[in-house]
């Protein structure tokens, strides 16, 4: 199947320019899914770690972040073993960085790896990533969930591998609440909706005696999930709908931004300094009791398991209740959803693109994916791998509110791009150095000159 190529230069350039990290690409043509190599073939995998262990269960002190990547690369070489794997297990704060370390290099970059459909859908875009379509299966594709499909394809191909949906909800310590006497100010609905006002209330019953309500992160870099839901419940989009524009310098922008500010330099209900604070110091408090609630997600169950497991917590000492995100009269809650999966480097080695797809299309088997999720506690991509939260409150409520309630901004070209303009901008506003909507103006033009570039691949 022919198409259009890039040269190796332009291609480098292009991402560097970007900040954008890519392996070694080339020119390449598509071609059909082999069931086996006739060459030994070695091929590069960069993961992150996940969960703990192999199956989220072990003890945190005893595993080591490369557990689940060795016993995935042992299995998938039993049929596969002229295929060698070189596996690189990174954090979710170190991946890209180095991903920027290997374009700016044009070497040492992965032939496979995971990542986010944001970017992987910016990848394709950019015409960077091999295509699927002529490795994955009919079967496979109706067994994939449509918001996979959806997510993986980008102008009419297909250019990864979905494996999970990962999703966020604000999680309350009830059983803090409850001896607080103040269970009552929780949402109890079937969705746990709520308005601002109700949210401010609870904000402030529960700061007392050294505690504070919760904290928001902003010292990682993916720390702009939970925050962005505030202006997203006020009705802010960051992007038009095209996703050429910029929009966040908006009303709705500076209303939900404001609120949060209120909450930190006026009420007080946030813990000091949290515009310095990392999401793991915020976890610590939240098992510690320090504060009643955390920007939770599917793998929060899995952290408060562990804490109670190796016995730093009291078993009792927290019961999750997760709830929506506040929002406005007539907008609904507004959360990060976004599936994840593995992609391939453009090579024009065809050897290696093929060991490579047979490992994405191994990590995706059925089999593989009810082991991932089951493990991290995530919404699986394919439907024969069945209800994995079955029984499991905390999991159907986070996993119902990944599916219904994701914001569209989150897969617009350049969602994670925009970081560099935003989250420099959140940390000033919430410290209180600078005024909301001076600041929101003053993100309009590096804003949209990133989403300018990245549009004209230039």
């Amino acid at each position: 199947m022919a198409r259009t190529l890039i040269s190796r230069r332009g291609l480098l350039q292009r991402m560097t320019a970007l900040g954008v990290g890519l392996g070694a690409a080339s020119a390449a043509t598509a071609c059909q899914y082999v069931p086996g190599l006739k060459r030994e073939t070695n091929i590069r995998f960069w993961w992150v770690q996940q969960f703990t262990g192999v199956t989220g269960k072990e003890d945190p002190q005893q595993a080591k972040p490369t557990d689940f990547a060795d016993w995935l690369i042992k299995g998938f070489n039993e049929t596969n073993p002229n295929i060698k794997v070189e596996r690189e297990v990174l954090a979710f704060n170190d991946l890209r960085p180095k991903l920027n370390t290997a374009a700016a290099a044009g070497t040492g970059g992965p032939d496979i790896f995971y990542e986010a459909a944001s970017n992987l859908r910016k990848y394709a875009f950019l015409g960077v990533l091999e295509p699927i379509d002529s490795y994955v299966t009919p079967q496979d594709l109706s067994d994939f969930y449509q918001l996979f499909v959806d997510q993986m394809t980008v102008q009419g191909k297909k250019y990864f591998w979905p494996i999970f949906t990962a999703g966020t909800a604000l999680v309350a310590n009830r059983k803090l609440f409850q001896e607080l006497k103040i269970e009552d100010l929780l949402p109890k609905s079937q969705e746990r909706t709520w308005s601002f006002e109700q949210f401010r209330e609870a904000t402030r019953a529960v700061t007392k005696d050294g505690r504070y309500a919760w904290g928001l992160g902003l010292a990682d870099r993916p720390g702009d999930y939970h925050v962005h839901a505030f202006p997203w419940g006020h009705g802010a989009k960051m992007f038009s709908d095209d996703g050429a524009r910029y929009t966040f310098s908006s009303e709705e922008a500076a209303a939900g931004i404001q609120y949060l500010a209120d909450l930190a330099n006026t009420e007080k209900t946030l813990v000091p300094g949290t515009a310095g604070l990392t999401w793991n110091d915020l976890t610590q408090l939240f098992l510690q009791r320090k504060v009643g609630f955390l920007a939770g997600a599917l793998g929060t169950k899995n952290t408060v398991d562990a804490a109670i497991k190796s016995q730093n917590i009291p078993a009792d000492a927290i019961e999750l209740y997760p709830l929506a995100y506040p929002s406005k009269p007539g907008v609904s809650p507004q959360h990060y959803s976004e599936s994840g999966g593995v992609a391939v480097w453009q090579n024009k080695d065809r050897a290696v693109v093929d060991a490579s797809m047979q490992l994405g299309k191994y990590m995706t088997s059925p089999e593989l994916i009810k082991q991932i999720c089951t493990a991290a506690g995530w919404p699986p991509s394919r439907k024969s791998v069945g209800d994995i939260f079955a029984g499991d409150q905390y999991g159907q409520y986070v996993s119902r509110a990944a599916s219904t309630w994701g914001n569209a901004d989150v897969l617009q070209l350049g969602y994670y791009d925009l970081r560099p303009v935003i989250l420099p901008m959140y940390q000033g506003i919430i410290s209180g150095k600078i005024e909301v909507k001076p600041a929101l103006a003053e993100s309009v033009r590096p804003a949209q000159q990133i989403i300018d570039k990245l549009r004209s691949g230039k």
